[in-house]
């Protein structure tokens, strides 16, 4: 199963019909650097109790240089509000901090049915492959937003 088949199946799963914002992250990580980036990015996990979040997903390119991220969240209310309360808290924790050269960050609405169609097409442009251990939903049990 691919990640894009995953993240449609959840989101038809949890009955979410409307629009919903998508996050799509592009991370230039630094040569040496992938394994400390990869740890930093499974410590995610408390974006599950964020308010609006709905699933996330990433993997790596090719060359294991570039790394893809993408989430879902319900409206881009609820993920402003994660950007201002909760974002720095976690990404302090995840120890990323200099893991990487660059980052692009691209935030698009779109209607539940054309997912599948975005995160494909982001896949297939950075030929990334999927990293299950950086996969995050609402339904995982583990952590919390302090």
């Amino acid at each position: 199963m691919t990640i894009q088949q995953i993240a449609f199946d959840i989101l038809k799963f949890k009955g979410i019909q409307q629009a919903m914002l998508i996050k799509n992250v592009i991370c230039e990580v630094k040569e040496g650097h992938a394994s400390s980036f990869s740890s930093g990015q499974e410590r995610w996990k408390e974006l599950k109790h964020c308010n609006g979040f709905i699933a996330q997903f990433g993997g790596w390119s090719q060359n294991k240089r570039t790394a893809t991220i993408i989430g879902f969240w319900l409206n881009r209310s609820s993920y402003n509000e994660f950007m201002k309360k909760y974002h720095d808290v976690i990404y302090e924790k995840t120890g990323q901090s200099g893991t990487f050269d660059s980052i692009h960050v691209v935030l698009e609405e779109n209607e539940v049915e054309k997912i599948n169609k975005v995160t494909s097409e982001w896949l297939r442009n950075q030929f990334s492959t999927f990293c299950e251990k950086w996969t995050i939903t609402r339904d995982q049990n583990e952590g919390r937003v302090q």
